[in-house]
């Protein structure tokens, strides 16, 4: 069997634009499919991995890698091709060896449209391949086709994948069975859980250790045997040991969605928005919850068209006080016309800090949300090659903190605007033109929240005397909608 390392030099497009540290890279080549699943970032470098399907070539799936400045110049950029196996890889990480280790389904041409494999591959900074593994999964029906869906790093550094398995005969169908199976961080096959009768029925659910990493959780839109499930609980010997529905205040809690733990204990879960008895909504839904699951706050936010959020990651931090969201129309690549993507900024309460949105020229779908350590946000997917193409092209786009606070998009329920002076200022501000009871709120720079003030309707005159000299960022909240930002410069 023929192994190559390929290296592709055909760009079609690649543009860099916005501030500082911020960029889209829209790359491809004419008549392949590709597109971009995982991002992740190893001492100030970008590391992008996704597939792309030559049908020049065969009927292969090809993993692909890049690496990146942070202002997004491509530094490496390498190919596996194996004949004979197709791959997909989904997700990636740094080791503690600080190598860079990366896993997805892996399916033999000749055994076509059986998917049993699992592939594993090591690469260095450089991207160079230090080992890679094709595992069979130990499967007792013959036509069993499945794809992973979730990955979660253990303490020990073992990896859990969570997939979907299909067991019907060709032709007869579908069934959605939920799989677990774990590996250690060499690619050696250690457990396998399978669970007829459950079902994770829309790609876009979350792995989540509980607080003391003595189990997880896997959240989506599960069922059993027909019966709605929010979340199923799992140790880490890959046992279910409940399962259970979530509280709602709103709408039902549907996939795409994403989890992350607070520092307080508590899970802040995002999800694609369904309102309950409500007719065509557009929009997200925030929530936070406890560790036994009860509702301690939710918020909507409203869009101008059906959305979802990254599929893989659709919301992430590093400081919680700066928590990022992306949406995009939900419609895929290949129809006609153009979209915008929407950046959100949250502090930890759930008030927007600020959105600003990337104006598209064509059509995409975004497949995860990554936050870097400069306080940025990258969103990655394929985008379409050109208007109504089949064929899609890698895409990334980078969005800096200070893109979408200094320059978030304004919304206002009059056509007067609200004004803020004098600036710059030494001890006092004026709010005017605020259109009913609003809430200021100012931010530092770094995203702090330095101050919070009521305002009335009409005329408020504030002191800010005892705040630090600096630049602050003004966001004005009306029954928790972001309706203006402004920048002030304290003397």
């Amino acid at each position: 069997m023929r192994i190559a390392l390929l290296i592709v030099i055909h760009v079609v497009a690649m543009s860099i634009g916005f501030t500082q540290n911020g960029f889209e890279l829209n790359i491809g080549e004419e008549g392949i499919d590709e597109r971009i699943n995982y991002t992740f970032e190893v001492e100030s470098s970008n590391f992008i991995s996704g597939n792309k399907y030559d049908p020049s070539i065969g009927e292969e799936s090809i993993p692909v890698f890049y690496r990146t400045t942070q202002d997004g110049e491509i530094i490496s950029h390498v190919e596996y091709y194996k004949e004979d196996i197709g791959t997909n890889i989904r997700f990636g990480y740094q080791k503690p060896n600080g190598n860079l280790l990366y896993f997805g389904n892996s399916y033999n041409i000749s055994e076509l449209p059986n998917v049993k494999g699992v592939h594993f591959l090591e690469l260095d900074a450089n991207l160079t391949l230090i080992w890679e593994k094709f595992d069979t999964l130990p499967f007792s029906m013959p036509n069993i086709r499945h794809y992973v869906k979730n990955h979660l790093i253990t303490p020990n550094n073992n990896i859990i994948l969570q997939g979907v398995a299909d067991t019907a005969a060709p032709g007869t169908g579908t069934t959605e069975n939920l799989c677990i199976y774990k590996y250690d961080n060499l690619g050696n096959f250690i457990d396998l859980q399978l669970y007829p009768g459950w079902a994770d029925l829309i790609q876009g659910s979350e792995m989540l250790l509980n607080t003391d990493s003595s189990g997880f959780y896997l959240f989506g839109e599960l069922s059993h045997n027909s019966v709605v499930r929010d979340w199923a609980y799992f140790d880490l010997e890959l046992n279910l040991l409940s399962s259970g529905v979530l509280e709602n205040d709103n709408s039902d809690f549907l996939a795409p969605m994403s989890v992350k733990r607070l520092s307080n204990g508590n899970m802040l879960m995002v999800n694609y928005l369904y309102e309950i008895d409500v007719y065509n909504t557009r929009g997200f839904e925030m929530r936070v919850y406890d560790n036994s699951f009860n509702l301690i706050q939710s918020k909507i936010t409203y869009c101008e068209h059906q959305v979802f959020i990254p599929t893989n990651r659709g919301m992430g931090f590093i400081d919680e006080n700066n928590i990022w969201v992306a949406v995009f129309e939900a419609v895929p690549p290949f129809f006609m016309g153009q979209e915008n993507i929407l950046f959100y900024i949250f502090d930890y309460e759930l008030n927007m800090k600020g959105t600003k949105t990337y104006e598209g020229d064509q059509r995409y779908w975004l497949y995860d949300l990554f936050v870097c350590s400069d306080g940025g946000c990258i969103v990655s997917g394929e985008s379409s090659e050109y208007e109504g193409s089949e064929m899609t092209d890698n895409f990334a786009l980078k969005m800096t903190y200070e893109d979408v606070i200094t320059y978030a998009q304004e919304h206002y329920f009059n056509k007067e605007d609200i004004t803020i002076y004098p600036v710059p200022t030494i001890d006092q501000i004026t709010i005017s033109n605020v259109p009913e009871s609003s809430v200021l709120l100012l931010y530092t720079p770094a995203g702090q929240l330095a101050a919070s003030f009521r305002l009335e309707k009409g005329v408020n005159q504030l002191e800010i005397g005892n705040l630090p000299a600096g630049i602050y960022f003004a966001s004005i909240i009306q029954n928790q909608q972001l309706i203006q930002t402004s920048k002030i410069l304290k003397q």
